[in-house]
């Protein structure tokens, strides 16, 4: 069973206690869902989310790290973390980062223009000097002493779409 199915049989799951039947939609196998074997429905979806929990975040077993308060992300969670923010919602909500990371470029350097320099002072901002100070940005939080594993998510998010900028090239400065 992969996520997404999982999820829909979480759901369905759901549904089953708010008194509807939706079992019907549910992708368990069918000797494994039902409303009379609502029970079995139950104990077979939290076996599974419970090792897929698992194989996210390294192991919960009693002694392990993953136990103990903190951060305790295995880097395979980090990057995964981080692949379905930059490849995933995000981008359908902002566009690419080429787009996305030009038009932050774009009012950065107007800002800079208006606000920081003198007077005619040349400002070249490309779409991966976003990514960069972006990423600058998300090391300061961290060195803060306060960081959430969020930070990290979000740094490897930037390095992966600054070295995808940095691959195709795009490194024409926004020049206003």
């Amino acid at each position: 069973m992969n996520d997404a199915e999982l999820i829909r049989a979480l759901r369905c799951c759901c549904a089953l206690w708010n008194d509807k039947n939706p079992c019907d939609e549910c992708p368990l196998p069918d000797e494994k869902r039902g409303h009379e074997l609502h029970d079995t429905c139950d104990e077979y979806l939290m076996r599974i989310a419970a090792e897929r929990l698992e194989e996210l975040i390294g192991g919960t077993a009693k002694g392990t790290k993953a136990e103990t308060p903190g951060f305790d992300f295995k880097r395979q969670f980090i990057l995964s973390q981080a692949e379905h923010c930059v490849c995933g919602k995000r981008e359908q909500d902002y566009g690419s980062p080429e787009d996305n990371f030009g038009r932050i470029a774009a009012m950065w350097a107007a800002y800079m223009r208006g606000n920081c320099v003198s007077d005619g002072a040349n400002i070249c901002i490309a779409p991966k000097d976003v990514a960069a100070m972006m990423a600058l940005l998300k090391i300061a939080r961290i060195a803060s002493g306060n960081a959430k594993a969020d930070n990290w998510i979000d740094l490897a998010g930037y390095a992966a779409c600054g070295g995808e900028l940095e691959g195709i090239g795009d490194d024409q400065p926004v020049r206003l």
